[in-house]
């Protein structure tokens, strides 16, 4: 993870949530200005309406990147993703998992992230590391089965 200033330049996926909006604004992968555009909104001062939220996630470069609004400020926050999202699917990584949660108003869609695990020693086993949940990381969309709708 590495704090950003702006969205790097791309061929995102994602949304971001405007705080006018009772619906998020969702990028496919067609829209290249989608970045430019969102930097714009993010660069201008005490802009209103403002991004609550974003995830946006560029499969060629493999770069994702998630937008946080706190206390009048932007917290963007850049990930390089290396893992084949399949093989973490098949679980052929041990301490990442693919997570899918049903989209909240973006019909349709799932939005997909890594679950990532650390190891960390644990007091209360006398120091022996266990995994501990780590950075959730958004690579994506995928479209709801027909059972799921």
């Amino acid at each position: 993870m590495k704090k950003i200033e702006s969205i790097p330049s791309g061929s995102y996926v994602g949304y971001y949530w405007m705080s006018d909006t009772v619906d998020p604004v969702v990028v496919q992968n067609t829209d290249s200005s989608a970045a430019a555009r969102i930097n714009s909104i993010l660069s201008s001062e005490n802009a209103n309406p403002f991004v609550i939220e974003g995830q946006l996630y560029d499969e060629k470069s493999k770069i994702s990147v998630s937008i946080k609004y706190v206390d009048g400020h932007y917290i963007l926050n850049r990930y390089d993703v290396e893992e084949n999202i399949e093989d973490v699917d098949q679980r052929k990584q041990s301490s990442i998992v693919l997570k899918r949660y049903v989209a909240n108003r973006m019909p349709g869609l799932k939005l997909r992230f890594l679950q990532y695990w650390r190891e960390q020693p644990d007091p209360l086993c006398c120091g022996m590391p266990v995994l501990q949940p780590a950075e959730k990381v958004f690579v994506g969309f995928e479209p709801l089965k027909e059972s799921e709708k």
